[in-house]
């Protein structure tokens, strides 16, 4: 299979936003001040999820909404805390307001697989949708499931996201130190004959298990990829 697109979003450098709030958090931003419309209200996870899945689309040269191959293209989220800050916000919430008043609006984002149901919405992706619980060999197994759908020709096209992100206002929810940091890293996978412009056969030569990086974000930064961020879809 190919890799059609790619993107990642880091602390280092998103877009031209360098990171003004520490060394290992993403930028704080509004969506539609990137061209990205119909995310402002949007959580924090499912904002930067949906801008790295678009932007990786754009550069496999794929309009959006999905109409064509939507019920071809599947895709796989892999998170294990990026339902955290939407769990912190409820709990400061009951604690200032009291149980039963916080805003109902915040808990369908502490369920784990409600950025692939946003995501999928966002782009008409009408394929298989899956949220793997994110762990170091995740990078791997979703690699290996996504050449499986590819395999079954019951698909044309794997959408990979994984997001590592951390609480906003509780660090006991998520031990941070040096040397790890917010990422967030889409990559699409797709059978040989893909329209991509850009396209990279995968094999294990992509990516070294040593390196500190994740897999997926490897495959990326291996990846030519545009420099530009935001720009608005048709």
């Amino acid at each position: 299979m190919n890799i059609i697109g790619g993107y990642n979003i880091s602390p280092k450098k998103f877009g031209n936003l360098e990171s003004t709030v520490s060394p290992q958090k993403i930028p704080s931003i509004k969506p539609s001040s990137l061209g990205w419309s119909k995310l402002d209200r949007a959580f924090r996870p499912a904002q930067l999820a949906c801008i790295a899945i678009g932007e990786a689309l754009k550069q496999a040269k794929i309009s959006w909404p999905l109409d064509e191959n939507s019920d071809r293209t599947a895709m796989i989220i892999l998170t294990k805390d990026s339902n955290l800050s939407a769990i912190e916000k409820m709990y400061i919430e009951i604690k200032k307001f009291g149980f039963g008043k916080s805003n109902p609006g915040v808990f369908p984002w502490t369920v784990l697989n409600v950025i692939g149901g946003y995501a999928s919405i966002y782009f008409n992706i009408n394929g298989l949708n899956i949220t793997l619980s994110h762990n170091e060999s995740n990078g791997l197994d979703s690699i290996i499931y996504a050449e499986d759908l590819i395999s079954s020709g019951n698909y044309d096209r794997v959408i990979v996201c994984e997001l590592e992100l951390f609480p906003e206002h509780m660090p006991e929810l998520h031990s941070i130190n040096e040397s790890n940091y917010e990422n967030v890293t889409a990559v699409i996978f797709e059978k040989e004959s893909g329209n991509g412009s850009t396209k990279t056969k995968f094999s294990c030569d992509s990516y070294s298990p040593q390196s500190e990086k994740s897999i997926l974000t490897q495959l990326v930064d291996n990846f030519p990829r545009r420099k530009d961020l935001g720009v608005q879809h048709g």
